[in-house]
């Protein structure tokens, strides 16, 4: 009651013609389709919203030339993708309660992407909701660094985060990227915080990697002016000693 639901769902859009890239054939249907990996917010019947995760992962759900690799199929299909892939959105967006406040969806890899999030932010994200199924990691570190990374993009923005991982670690961060509540890996449980909203605009926000932009244009300068260098001062050694 009085509350609202964001939850990770799988959706179709159907289409008489192909529309889009991923756009598979229904032969049944003599139509085309995507599959979306998608969040839902559900408030009630009259407001009901959808955000398609549009990062997707290289191979389990987005492969280049699936002609070439159909053979792949039967195994990213038990990493819950396919060869053909899944449609996505391209921009990114937020999903708005009825009293205005905004919600950042990220879908599970999405997560890595600060940038990404730093533009949803800029249309008004008051906090990050992190939806993710983290068990085909297993085990492994993956799941811990999951919700690590989840902590960078608080730190990032200055939003509270709340991330709900099946089967991995669901949390609560605050704006300082500390975690304040979290569960278990791989336990059937519910935790419950309050989330406190946030409008500002950090440095980041409004930069994006600005830095790291910098630094990668500088890598690759130095990448050809140190042997180029080493070119001249060698031609110049040999010139010296003829």
């Amino acid at each position: 009651k009085n509350g609202n639901l964001i939850t990770g769902i799988e959706t179709v859009k159907f289409y008489q013609t192909k529309k889009t890239v991923s756009a598979k054939h229904d032969d049944q249907g003599n139509r085309y389709y995507d599959n979306f990996n998608t969040a839902m917010q559900v408030e009630n019947s009259e407001n009901v919203q959808f955000y398609h995760k549009s990062k997707l992962v290289p191979g389990a759900e987005k492969m280049p030339f699936p002609i070439v690799f159909s053979f792949l199929d039967g195994v990213f299909s038990q990493l819950g993708g396919s060869v053909s892939g899944w449609g996505w959105q391209e921009e990114p967006s937020v999903l708005y309660a009825q009293s205005g406040i905004g919600a950042a969806p990220v879908i599970c890899y999405e997560s890595l992407w600060g940038d990404w999030i730093g533009q949803q932010v800029k249309q008004g994200a008051q906090f990050i909701a992190i939806i993710t199924n983290d068990g085909w990691w297993g085990n492994t570190s993956g799941k811990d660094q999951h919700a690590l990374y989840a902590k960078l993009r608080a730190i990032e923005t200055h939003r509270d985060i709340a991330q709900s991982a099946n089967t991995g670690i669901s949390c609560f961060i605050n704006q300082r990227g500390d975690i304040t509540q979290r569960t278990k890996w791989w336990t059937r449980t519910a935790i419950k915080s309050d989330i406190h909203l946030n409008d500002e605009i950090t440095f980041y926000v409004k930069n994006g990697d600005l830095i790291a932009k910098f630094f990668s244009i500088l890598s690759i300068l130095l990448a050809l002016v140190i042997p180029y260098n080493t070119f001249i001062k060698k031609k110049k050694s040999e010139e010296t000693l003829g």
